[in-house]
């Protein structure tokens, strides 16, 4: 399994606001060689003070950059790796996945979190080996923060 690293730090400050919602996006695009099977990678850096949010990822399954009807399942998974201060995360993993033969068109996760302090999420998102397509393929992960 080849794998390609998203050299992408998400980085967002959630501080004793009206309630508020941010939405990011991250594209990913992988190449010929890295098709089947890889995965990506980014860092979600989280600063609370005494707050909550709510972080809602979303992805749909990979589309072929010149063959458009050609998809695969896309995998989405986020685990918290560490942080620092009181803050509380449910759950501490999570992960989805598409199945778009079956007409499950979206991966999503989420996590809640709340105090005071940062809290370090992986986020990987990988393309099912169900393609022997060889080509580009992308899909494009969202990520929705909503504060309480």
């Amino acid at each position: 399994m080849s794998s390609t690293r998203i050299s992408l730090l998400m980085a967002f400050f959630v501080a004793n606001l009206i309630p508020s919602s941010l939405q990011a996006e991250i594209l990913i695009d992988f190449q010929p060689a890295q098709s089947v099977g890889s995965s990506a990678q980014s860092l979600c850096q989280c600063f609370l003070t005494d707050d909550s949010a709510m972080l809602h990822w979303t992805c749909a399954p990979f589309t072929h950059s010149v063959s458009t009807e050609t998809r695969s399942d896309a995998s989405l998974s986020a685990v918290v790796t560490g942080g620092a201060g009181s803050v509380s995360v449910t759950p501490i993993s999570a992960s989805d996945q598409t199945h778009y033969s079956s007409g499950d068109e979206s991966a999503e996760v989420v996590m809640t979190m709340g105090g005071t302090g940062t809290v370090n999420v992986m986020i990987n998102v990988a393309i099912n080996a169900n393609s022997s397509v060889a080509g580009n393929h992308n899909t494009t992960v969202f990520l929705t923060v909503t504060s309480n």
